[in-house]
């Protein structure tokens, strides 16, 4: 019973007296957060909602990656005009992001004639929140 009470007064200790844990921190930089904040405020409650759980992860990939991931694609398939990165609804592509400066995975693109595969890594600026480079590999 004492190493019980123990227990729970150490990790009341640790979390700042609540004997719940805290949530883990967010990856992304305070810049990054600020335009992800911004961009989510120009949507609706049930859009702000879902993008409040999403993970880091994907809130870079949408938010800063996309974009310049497309711009990519179009130098290797001319026809591409819709792109998706990451996780599907089944949790299948993941991503692997390295602090808030690294964001790998796989992606899905639409061109001409149908959908592809692609595997990426998006290099991101914490600081000045933006994409500085995108790298991607078209599966044949």
């Amino acid at each position: 019973m004492n190493a019980v009470l123990y227990s729970c007064l150490a990790l009341a200790a640790v979390t700042g007296g609540s004997p719940v844990l805290a949530a883990a921190q967010s990856a992304l930089s305070p810049a990054q957060q600020a335009v992800v904040d911004k961009a989510i405020a120009k949507t609706s409650a049930e859009e702000r909602k879902m993008v409040a759980e999403w993970s880091d992860g994907k809130k870079l990939a949408e938010f800063f990656c996309a974009k310049p991931g497309l711009a990519a694609i179009r130098k290797q398939e001319r026809t591409a005009d819709r792109v998706f990165l990451g996780p599907d609804d089944e949790g299948v592509k993941k991503f692997v992001l390295t602090g808030n400066t690294r964001l790998s995975g796989r992606g899905t693109v639409r061109v001409h004639g149908g959908w592809k595969e692609f595997a990426f890594v998006c290099d991101l600026d914490p600081v000045k929140a933006t994409a500085k480079g995108f790298t991607v590999t078209i599966d044949k």
